[in-house]
């Protein structure tokens, strides 16, 4: 076997990253399955030593990864690699197929390539060729597939170059400029963006659209008024997109083909070239949207000349804390295309991604966007798809002078929390809450008595304010000095809530709470300071007053108080009250922005009344004394 070795190299950057996830179970997200239906039956041994060139040409396809009791994963390619296609026979429908070789897989600890012959019932026969992301890249693909092709026609193929040249060179390459650059660019970085998430459960997870004549004909247009390339005016409204559900940053990741490599040629080198690094930039609502294509261009040319440092690896040289991007943009994905192919018809390309949400701007002879999110995002591709086509007609079609703001709404809203102690315990519910929520939200906490300053008002903001005098106090027995502090506190609230006109405020009274003993003076000045608040905010109709002894949840006397906590962390109540008061911030924000309505639909058969409406009719039922009583 070992004589079998032709060389072994270190796995890049990027195939350790594909390792990682499929060490950590996410295999299936990185098989892929391109299925072939092939017109006329094929000779079989034809069709494997049409392979076996394929496959004696590409280094890659002669490879394996090997991790286990290593210090680093190696990459061990083979000198010869016998091929063989398995031969299935069945009446099951294509796509049932392909969803079970997906959930077989490729054991990429002994190959790199897996091939399926499948004929139906119905005479059909299909060329399944099963891949794994850590070998082979989309551009990959393709070249090995019109390989394949010419082979089975009868052409030599033949390449100077090969993957290892690829390594080799990725080895030698020195990255100490680019990591100077991603130290300084990915300042203010933050990765996970909010997404428009859809409520139901039954979400698609792929969703594609082609793109009319008419829209590519103005793309065209837009492209030279602006001055920059296709791609970037695609990368200029993805980043508008997102601008919309988040506030001063956008951050996704780029996928660069890696294939520009000095004055090589890798074009027609099948492996994984492709890399993906950061694209981050700060929203200015102030431009026109000229002004931000260009600014989205410039940030393009200087990451684009330092892609050649996986996103891996800048972790790893600047900071572990920086997380990875939960959107990725591909442009120029060079899809498998086999159009001009006789006898061969591309059915379908099985792919998978982890990331929340994908964006694929396929660019060839039909020009086509595909979304594709995780199993576990929920994210609204339905309204994603719809709003970036219009976002795309709009930068096509509309002045370069305009505003950028007139194009993108925020749909982002700003949540305020002030609190008279501790608020880490609904801090945290809340953002489980947002979490989970179908609109986007920013969660700010703070102390109560840092309330107002200077601050950017943004337009979308809802404030919660919960006002506890008693939790303000400077000492029981020193009471001109509570009472300046009262007055002031007062006067700061009425100028927050005169400045913020346009805000949605939420103000809680947390009069009554406070179980500890006041004296009767102190509790005199109190009661007139709360009283004078409430008399205040009727002034003001953007806020909504609730006296929290009013709600259920403090029913319950004294049980909601925690003492020791209180003492020791000033959280005078128990964590379930915590959550109890997320929740309420959480839906008060919801209603305030959001026109949803919930349907209750009750079977009162044989509660309200006795009988049943289906089997008794409108006749049989009765109200019983019983009945009308509950």
């Amino acid at each position: 076997m070992y004589k079998n070795i032709e060389k072994i190299f270190l796995l890049s950057d990027a195939q350790k990253g594909i390792l990682y996830q499929h060490l950590a179970g996410a295999d299936d997200i990185y098989t892929e399955i391109v299925c072939l239906k092939l017109s006329k039956c094929p000779d079989q041994e034809q069709l494997r030593l049409a392979w076996q060139k394929v496959v004696d040409n590409n280094q890659i396809l002669r490879s394996y990864v090997q991790w286990e009791r290593l210090s680093s994963p190696i990459l061990v390619m083979m000198r010869h690699k016998t091929v063989s296609i398995e031969l299935n026979q069945g009446s099951e429908d294509i796509d049932r197929v392909i969803q079970k070789e997906r959930d077989k897989g490729i054991q990429i600890d002994q190959e790199a390539l897996r091939l399926v012959l499948y004929s139906s019932e119905i005479e059909d026969t299909y060329m399944l060729m099963i891949s794994h992301h850590i070998f082979l890249d989309g551009w990959s693909t393709g070249v090995v597939l019109n390989e394949w092709y010419r082979a089975l026609q009868g052409e030599d193929i033949y390449k100077a170059l090969d993957y290892d040249s690829y390594l080799q060179y990725l080895k030698d390459k020195d990255t100490s400029n680019c990591e100077e650059f991603w130290s300084q660019q990915l300042k203010n970085y933050s990765g996970v963006m909010h997404l428009p998430k859809e409520r139901s459960l039954d979400n698609c997870r792929q969703l594609s659209k082609p793109v009319s004549d008419s829209l590519r004909s103005a793309l065209s247009r837009a492209v030279e008024r602006y001055g920059v390339t296709l791609s970037t005016l695609i990368q200029a409204v993805w980043a508008a997109f997102l601008s919309e559900y988040n506030e001063s940053f956008v951050d996704f990741g780029l996928v660069s083909s890696g294939r520009q490599c000095g004055s090589r040629d890798f074009n027609q080198v099948a492996g994984l070239f492709i890399n993906v690094y950061p694209f981050h930039l700060s929203v200015d609502r102030s431009l026109s949207v000229s002004e931000w294509v260009q600014q989205v261009n410039e940030v393009q040319v200087a990451s684009l000349g330092n892609a050649d440092m996986p996103f891996s690896a800048i972790k790893s040289k600047i900071g572990q804390n920086i997380r990875e991007f939960n959107t990725l943009l591909v442009v120029e994905n060079y899809p498998v295309n086999l159009q001009g192919l006789q006898d061969v018809e591309l059915i379908r390309v099985s792919e998978d991604t982890h990331y929340d949400l994908v964006l694929q701007f396929h660019l060839y002879d039909h020009w086509q966007i595909k979304m594709l999110s995780n199993q576990t995002s929920k994210v609204d591709l339905s309204c994603s798809m719809q709003r970036f086509f219009e976002l795309l007609h709009e930068f096509a079609c509309c002045e370069p002078t305009i505003k950028f703001s007139s194009l993108c709404d925020s749909q982002n809203v700003l949540m305020k929390v002030y609190m008279p102690f501790d608020s880490e315990y609904i801090r945290q519910a809340i953002f489980r809450w947002v979490e989970g929520m179908g609109h986007n939200f920013t969660v700010s906490c703070a102390d109560i008595r840092l309330l107002g300053g200077q601050e950017d008002i943004p337009e979308k903001a809802v404030s919660h304010i919960f006002v506890g005098l008693e939790y303000m106090l400077g000492g029981m027995l020193d009471l001109p000095r509570n009472a300046r502090v009262f007055s002031a506190f007062v006067n700061r609230l009425e100028e927050y809530l005169r400045d913020r006109t346009d805000w949605t405020v939420f103000l809680y009274s947390l009069q009554g709470l406070y179980i500890y003993g006041i004296d009767k003076e102190l509790e005199r000045v109190l009661n007139e300071y709360y009283c004078q608040i409430e008399q205040m905010v009727v002034s003001y109709p953007q806020v909504n007053f609730l006296r929290l002894i009013d709600l259920p949840i403090f029913s319950k006397g004294r049980e909601f108080f925690d003492f020791v906590a209180y003492q020791q962390a000033n959280m005078p109540f128990q964590k379930e009250i915590f959550y109890d008061l997320a929740v309420l911030v959480c839906r008060q924000s919801w209603a305030a922005f959001y026109n949803e309505f919930k349907l209750l639909v009750l079977d009162c058969d044989n509660t309200l009344w006795k009988g049943i409406c289906a089997e008794d009719g409108w006749s049989g039922i009765q109200v019983t004394r019983e009945h009308a009583a509950f």
